[in-house]
């Protein structure tokens, strides 16, 4: 360590500040009062790139240029800084800040925030603001296309809410979707006059504020239950709707046996049983999951899977570690991008790969081997182990130097023809 006076510092010995540590992957700390170094200082104290003064200290590792730590505190200019892979602020089991492996969590006596991103909090007002897709507004709550409006106790269709149409010459032929739950004493200020409605969904279906259901023309007073009877076409009895070709149970029996007496909706071709067990010859899914694969409009994912229908295309891994079948243009397996993989064939059937066995024959980026034999792509064919001009190696064949031949024997049969001899 080295201590100094006047305008004072305890450091490590060399160190030169923060600027040169990290530059140079270095260590140290520094404790520091008055204007010691810098390009702005005086005199520079401590050789350093960046100006110090005021009062402040430094801890600085980096020595691992990936890995950097360090604190730093200065009261000129102000600042606090922390560079680290935890830390915790407070008091354990009270209030407190705390980080590690990515996560930040906050607690005190009202709010949490804890790692995963949830929020507790004792109570939350809000005058303005966004929940999700919904905005606040004059003190309501409204999404694309849905308001809820606390202050008349209603939920209701934004753009056909209750009196937006003006239209209708009676209240039950509005075209209007609400559900409002104090229809005797909400008041339309906009269009001046009270809603008579608990539900209403357009002019074919409603509940008025007395109880009345008026659905498709018909009205409804009091209790309805019914034992046996017909409705909208479906016979029904004490525990299921049933018509040609559909069957819908209110009480089947517990369990995912193929018998109609577990089954709650049963037709031809599509059944779902008690258990959730679903059976159909023709489904069209655009969203959900099924086991660990995520259905979108138009592809199936899961973790390092895509199966893309419109692109014709199946893949499996990520980066350069993955295969990819596209219906355009082949099979490739070591790199994302089809010309740079290791291994690939076209939709024409041409194969290309940099490694691997055929025959017995292995595949090299330069060359093929099969035993003592091998056969380069520059026109050689030569025994493992030759060397020229070295008995017994072997032998080479080249088309070097317009065609070479070297052997330890050689028995022709037959003519042998040369220009020289």
């Amino acid at each position: 360590m080295e201590l100094y006076g006047g305008s004072a510092f305890l450091r490590t010995v060399g160190y030169r500040g923060m600027e040169h540590a990290l530059a140079n992957n270095k260590g140290g700390f520094m404790v520091f009062s008055g204007s010691i170094g810098g390009p702005s200082a005086p005199k520079n104290l401590i050789t350093s790139s960046e100006d110090y003064d005021g009062v402040g200290f430094e801890v600085v590792d980096a020595h691992d240029a990936n890995n950097v730590r360090f604190l730093k505190f200065g009261t000129k200019p102000s600042r606090f800084e922390v560079v680290t892979d935890q830390f915790f602020f407070g008091k354990n089991n009270s209030q407190f800040v705390s980080g590690a492996l990515g996560n930040i969590e906050i607690s005190s006596s009202k709010l949490h925030l804890k790692p995963d991103g949830d929020i507790i909090v004792n109570k939350v007002t809000a005058q303005e603001g966004t929940i999700g897709a919904f905005q606040i507004i004059d003190g309501k709550i409204s999404g694309s296309n849905i308001t809820f409006n606390a202050t008349r106790s209603q939920i209701f269709k934004t753009d056909q809410g209750p009196g937006s149409d003006t239209s209708a010459t009676f209240e039950e032929k509005r075209n209007e979707y609400y559900i409002d739950f104090t229809p005797s004493e909400s008041i339309d200020k906009v269009n001046g006059y009270r809603p008579g409605y608990y539900i209403k969904m357009g002019p074919s279906f409603m509940v008025d504020k007395d109880g009345i259901l008026i659905a498709s023309g018909a009205v409804f007073e009091g209790t309805v239950s019914a034992s046996k009877g017909i409705i909208g076409g479906f016979t029904t009895d004490e525990n299921a709707f049933s018509s040609t070709g559909v069957f819908i149970s209110g009480s089947p029996l517990i369990g995912g046996a193929n018998d109609d007496r577990y089954k709650v909706i049963s037709t031809a071709n599509f059944n779902l049983k008690q258990n959730g067990d679903i059976t159909g010859s023709n489904v069209l899914f655009t969203g959900g999951k099924i086991g660990g694969f995520t259905i979108n409009s138009s592809t199936i994912t899961a973790n390092n899977f895509t199966l893309d229908p419109d692109n014709k295309s199946i893949s499996l891994g990520s980066g350069d570690d993955v295969f990819i079948a596209d219906a355009d243009t082949g099979i490739q397996l070591g790199d994302s991008t089809f010309d740079d993989a290791e291994f690939s064939v076209t939709t024409g059937g041409v194969m290309k790969a940099t490694s691997g066995t055929v025959g017995g024959w292995t595949l090299g980026s330069e060359e093929l081997t099969g035993g003592d034999m091998i056969i380069r792509r520059d026109g050689t064919i030569e025994s493992a182990g030759f060397a020229s001009d070295v008995a017994g190696s072997g032998f080479r064949l080249t088309a070097a130097s317009g065609g070479f031949l070297e052997v330890e024997n050689a028995r022709i049969r037959g003519t042998l023809s040369t220009a020289v001899f």
